[in-house]
């Protein structure tokens, strides 16, 4: 991008060979600078264009250009200057959990295995997102107080919701994310930062827990229920069939009954048995479960420090200075190529 707006304002000198070694030297000196860092980068910009700018061959007055150039850069600074007092700083904090697939031993395969299975995100995203949730979490650790006393309680959880990011990463990984800022801000930000995280990396641990024991609970009382009921029903058609006579019409239609009760039964019962082994399994802990990869890291300082505000508001205001500059030349330069040319 330099050197593309270099070219260009060199472009409104007249096209000789002092422009082509000046154009030569610029990218071998551009190269130099961008390889010592952005910061010698940065003020190498600064001298090329400003000298493009003031130089005696350049569409604008010497004197006017810098003056404006450094009005603008001046102004761009001061401005951000005041934005990073103004404006609230924000920490981030974020930490990484594992899923941990199921550690079922070998040879033992059922097909309740789904109970066991890796957790689906989006529902315990959005418990430990709900409102009672968040609330809870706004309360216990004192957040936006000073949002609190101008907005109303929904728009901060809604606040809130959208400086939290939980998300997947790679095959088993969980990103928890959270960017707080308040303003005014407080010392102790960056610490709110952190409990937040460390409380949404518990939350979801907690609830994937209790979210695959609930599961496991009413699958295993389901067939609890349903496999006693197929040996009543058994039971009752091996007593009705003991008593009736062979020659009973309804002695087959009772025995085939019979037969299906049996084969319910067994099926339910088997089910039955590898839901208690799921059980089992998970009581073990040998089911998939989300465990801390890394901690809820501490924000060292805002995402956003001051000097860096600083920086672009001076870059912006040169940016602006440059392109103002370029533009008046360009018309400067377009207005002598229409003046006729004085006849002799």
């Amino acid at each position: 991008m330099l050197s593309f707006i270099y070219r260009l304002m060199v472009s409104l000198r007249s096209c000789d060979e002092v422009t082509a070694d000046m154009l030569a030297t610029f990218e071998e000196a551009r190269a130099d600078a961008s390889n010592r860092g952005m910061w010698s980068y940065f003020l190498f910009g600064i001298r090329e264009l400003a000298g493009v700018l003031g130089s005696p061959g350049s569409a604008m007055p010497r004197s006017r250009s810098w003056l404006f150039l450094y009005g603008c850069t001046l102004v761009g600074l001061l401005g951000g200057v005041a934005a990073s007092y103004l404006l609230p700083a924000s920490y981030t904090s974020e930490g990484l959990l594992r899923l941990e697939p199921t550690q079922i031993p070998a040879g033992l395969s059922t097909n309740l295995d789904g109970l066991l299975g890796p957790a689906d995100l989006d529902p315990l995203r959005q418990s430990v997102t709900s409102h009672a949730k968040l609330t809870e979490v706004i309360i216990t650790f004192d957040l936006y107080p000073h949002i609190r006393a101008r907005e109303p309680l929904n728009a901060i959880i809604e606040r809130m919701r959208k400086a939290i990011q939980i998300e997947k990463t790679g095959n088993f990984g969980i990103r928890v994310a959270f960017r707080y800022s308040d303003f005014p801000g407080g010392a102790n930000d960056p610490q709110k930062a952190q409990k937040v995280v460390q409380e949404l990396m518990a939350r979801l641990m907690d609830e994937r827990f209790r979210d695959q024991s609930n599961r496991i609970f009413q699958t295993t009382e389901f067939y609890k229920s349903r496999s006693s009921e197929a040996a009543a029903d058994w039971e009752n058609l091996n007593r009705n069939i003991r008593v009736l006579p062979p020659t009973d019409p309804h002695f087959e239609r009772l025995t085939l009954d019979r037969e299906l009760a049996r084969k319910d039964y067994e099926s339910l019962h088997q089910n039955l048995a590898e839901a208690l082994v799921v059980e089992d399994i998970a009581s073990r802990q040998l089911g998939s479960r989300i465990r801390i990869l890394d901690p809820a890291s501490s924000p060292e300082g805002p995402d956003t420090s001051r000097t860096e505000t600083a920086l672009y508001g001076l870059g912006f205001g040169l940016m602006v200075g440059i392109v103002v500059c370029f533009f008046r030349a360009l018309k400067r330069s377009a207005a002598g190529l229409l003046t006729p040319e004085p006849s002799h």
